[in-house]
């Protein structure tokens, strides 16, 4: 073999005109590198891209919850209403069938009362990154459920005194002794139970608060005012 082709050729022959298993292994093992240096800075990207959109993703998440934690607020607010005023409704029913207290034929319906849950429902919680205000949303939205479950039954039960308010004063229609017994467990029922509805639609809105200042504080931290 001649010296010029033996100097076309990047890896070293031998006297023999045998490969050098040095110079071998040498350029396997610079391939070698060069392939896993490749897809490192590959993966590399790949990282920094997915990272980015999740923590855009993280921010859209807490932006979206807050702001629905804050419209939340205002049905808390709203059920604290409801329950004054069938709680007042109630015991203006009682006095009517006590004393004759003329007291007007209502019936109020719920239906405009409803927590959102949207923003809680469509958060990614994998990439949720502080913990904490996570357990916090978690707490939040348990109370929601348990708020608007006991404030439903509280309606109802104040919309059956009513109606035997009505069929007895605007139909004059005689109850019978299980209607009065189940008016009587009404009247108590709304009466030991106002309070805790309250106390209830209050937990909503101190929770919602401490919840509403971790996030900000989070997304100050996160560069987002």
């Amino acid at each position: 073999m001649s010296d010029n082709n033996k100097q076309s050729h990047s890896i070293d022959f031998n006297d023999d005109g045998k490969v050098s298993i040095k110079e071998f292994i040498i350029d396997k093992f610079v391939d070698f590198v060069l392939i896993f240096v490749g897809l490192y800075a590959a993966l590399a990207v790949e990282n920094s891209i997915t990272a980015s959109e999740n923590k855009n993703k993280y921010i859209n998440d807490l932006t979206k919850i807050r702001e629905e934690v804050v419209n939340n607020n205002i049905e808390s607010n709203t059920i604290k209403e409801f329950i004054e005023y069938h709680s007042k409704r109630t015991l203006d029913i009682n006095e009517h069938f006590l004393n004759g207290k003329d007291v007007y034929h209502s019936i109020q319906t719920i239906n405009d009362i409803s927590y959102n849950y949207n923003a809680f429902n469509s958060m990614d919680k994998s990439i949720f990154k502080n913990k904490q205000i996570l357990t916090k949303v978690f707490e939040l939205y348990d109370q929601y459920d348990k708020t608007n479950t006991l404030f439903v039954d509280y309606i109802e039960n104040s919309d059956m005194v009513s109606k035997f308010h009505i069929i007895k004063d605007k139909y004059n229609s005689r109850l019978t002794s299980v209607d009065f017994n189940e008016l009587n467990f009404g009247f108590d029922k709304a009466v030991a139970l106002k309070d805790f509805n309250i106390k209830n639609a209050d937990e909503c809105l101190n929770l919602s608060n401490l919840l509403i200042d971790s996030i900000n504080k989070e997304l100050s931290v996160l560069g987002v005012k």
